[in-house]
């Protein structure tokens, strides 16, 4: 529910591109971006179309305290790490978000021509 309300506010503020129609841009960092990725299939009205889902796990800071004053009971040392993990209520109930790309036709041709043009891009020494 939240992600249509999004979309629709995105939408209802006017986000008009080529030739007056709307558009959507969804931004998700590298950061976010697991190993955990699931290939689905779904048919509707006898048209087949591919999902390449990858899960996201959103980082976190969090402040780690080493060692504590044994009087004041106060921090003395701390550090700070990125930590992540699935989104998981109880066990059996993931609620992690994902992307999914969704392909009528072969949906490995564009993921090939994202593909190449970040290979043009670091060949370029960009880091």
């Amino acid at each position: 529910m939240f992600g249509e309300v999004f979309i629709r506010a995105k939408i209802s503020k006017g986000m008009i591109g080529n030739k007056g129609k709307t558009f959507m841009r969804v931004n998700v960092y590298a950061e976010e971006m697991t190993d955990r990725i699931e290939i689905i299939s779904k048919e509707i009205e006898g048209n087949k179309f591919t999902g390449l889902r990858i899960y996201l796990e959103l980082p976190v800071t969090q402040r780690v305290v080493t060692y504590v004053n044994r009087v004041t009971g106060l921090p003395i040392e701390s550090e700070v790490r990125q930590i992540k993990g699935p989104f998981i209520h109880r066990p059996g109930d993931d609620d992690s978000s994902a992307v999914t790309f969704w392909g009528k036709k072969d949906l490995r041709e564009v993921l090939r021509i994202a593909l190449a043009k970040l290979d043009e891009h670091y060949d370029k020494g960009v880091k």
